[in-house]
């Protein structure tokens, strides 16, 4: 399983040389790390390990960073709602939502759910993570 999940990330989305760092004129506002909890698909687990969410005031991209491959810069689209915000890439081959939402308890650590949804079109897979965002 985890070798479809490689293949499917090297053949899907763009993949570029060196250590991920936020496009320039972007900065980080939290990363996320995968917290696989029960019912969790393994394969949307493997597709990113930390996911670092770069901004700026007119640019959004999400920095996908799985276990044993170089990440991708992913443009995203973003919703802002009271509680948390969605994070949505679209490639035409795969899709993928990330959703942050504080919680209404605040934790000690300050930090909040992530959850993320994973297609692969072709494939026609559909998968769902858990992670923990500060």
């Amino acid at each position: 399983m985890k070798s479809l999940v490689l293949s499917l990330v090297l053949v899907t989305t763009s993949v570029f040389a060196g250590p991920l760092v936020c496009p320039i004129g972007t900065k980080s506002v939290g990363v996320c790390t995968s917290t696989p909890a029960p019912g969790d698909h393994e394969v949307a687990a493997q597709f990113a390990k930390t996911i670092t969410v770069c901004s700026s005031v007119s640019k959004n991209f999400l920095l996908v960073q799985p276990e044993a491959v170089q990440g991708q810069v992913m443009p995203v689209q973003v919703v802002r709602r009271m509680g948390g915000d969605s994070y949505t890439f679209d490639s035409g081959d795969v899709a993928l939502t990330l959703d942050v939402s504080s919680s209404a308890r605040p934790t000690p650590d300050k930090s909040k759910r992530g959850k993320l949804h994973l297609v692969f079109k072709a494939a026609k897979i559909q998968a769902s993570s858990t992670y923990k965002c500060l």
